[in-house]
């Protein structure tokens, strides 16, 4: 069989389709790769449940359907459905929960969650599961919001 001649067009095509395919599974790998540590770190995962606060400006989570809050420590990533705001719900050592505003109080990052703190990615703060600072340079706790446990397993986040 003679040895089919390549045009410059189907060259073209041809490497370019092989670069997205690469680009595609490089992304993808990655994507995963992130997913997992975010997971992993502190155990509980990058993307945020999505809430609606009732009239009253008050949010309802069942604490039976996240397996992560079983666990002293576990947190739940919320965001508000109608201005974003992103809160933590947290499982605090004494077995309550704390409702957590993640904005560094020292330059406004978003802290992470971490087994037994939340720490900031940008200077190295450190808050322990109910906001206080544990390590500067934040000098301020972070923002918290009541909580309720109206009966066992449900949970109310009282927001401004």
């Amino acid at each position: 069989m003679a040895p089919r001649s390549m045009t410059r067009r189907v060259w073209l095509s041809e490497g370019l389709r092989l670069c997205g395919a690469a680009g595609t599974a490089a992304i993808a790998s990655a994507s995963l790769w992130a997913g997992a540590m975010a997971i992993g770190a502190g155990g509980c995962a990058s993307r945020a449940i999505l809430v609606r606060p009732g009239p009253n400006r008050r949010v309802t989570v069942r604490v039976e359907e996240h397996p992560e809050l079983a666990a002293l420590g576990g947190s739940l990533k919320l965001r508000t459905e109608d201005a974003g705001k992103l809160i933590y719900l947290v499982r605090a050592p004494d077995g309550g929960f704390v409702a957590i505003n993640p904005t560094c109080t020292h330059a406004g990052c978003t802290v992470r969650p971490q087994a037994r703190t939340f720490d900031c990615p940008c200077h190295g703060s450190s808050y322990d599961l109910r906001g206080n600072v544990l390590r500067g340079p934040a000098m301020l706790p972070l923002t918290t919001y009541p909580t309720e446990e109206l009966s066992p397993g449900l949970v109310e986040i009282a927001l401004p």
